[in-house]
C-alpha cells in the first residue's frame, strides 16, 4: 500500500504528544511512530518508551518506525534499560518490522545501533535502517 509521508500525517493520529516526542498511529497501514522531536531528558525517554507500549499494546500494529532524525544521543542508562527492561515489552505487539529513521547526529546513530545490537536477538521481526522518512513509510507499508 503505498502512501506518502504528507498523507500518512494528514490521516494518522496522534495519540501522544510531549515537546519532546509525538506517537503516531496510522490505522489503515498499521503504522505507529515514534516520532522524537529533539532533546530529551532521561526520564522523559522512558516515559514516552513505557506511554508508547502502553497505547500500542491494544492497537493492531504492523510495523513500528522510530524516527530518530531529531533526537540527540540516549543515555548509556537508557540505552540498557530500552534494552533489557523496555525492549521485552516491545517484543510482544505483534509487529512484523521495525523501521528505524536516523538523522545526521552520529552520537544518537551509535546510541540506536547498540540498542539494536543488544537487543535484536529477542526480535522476532525484520529491522532495516534508513536516513529519511518516506522509504521508512515504505518499506513498513509493505508489512504482512
Amino acid at each position: 500500500m503505498a502512501i506518502t509521508e504528507e498523507q500518512l500525517w494528514k490521516r494518522a493520529k496522534v495519540l501522544y504528544r510531549h515537546p519532546s516526542i509525538e506517537l503516531v498511529f496510522d490505522e489503515a497501514t498499521g503504522i505507529f511512530i515514534t516520532h522524537w522531536l529533539g532533546y530529551t531528558t532521561a526520564s522523559d525517554y522512558r516515559k514516552a518508551l513505557e506511554v508508547a507500549l502502553e497505547l500500542a499494546r491494544p492497537l493492531k500494529i504492523r510495523a513500528w518506525v522510530g524516527d530518530h532524525r531529531q533526537m540527540r544521543i540516549i543515555s548509556p542508562e537508557n540505552q540498557r534499560w530500552t534494552s533489557d527492561e523496555w525492549w521485552n515489552g516491545f517484543a510482544t505487539l505483534g509487529h512484523t518490522r521495525l523501521a528505524v529513521v536516523v538523522g545526521a547526529d552520529l552520537f544518537n546513530k551509535l546510541s540506536v545501533d547498540r540498542i539494536i545490537m543488544k537487543a535484536s536477538p529477542r526480535s522476532p521481526w525484520e529491522t532495516q535502517h534508513f536516513d529519511a522518512l518516506q522509504p521508512a513509510i515504505d518499506w513498513a507499508a509493505g508489512a504482512p
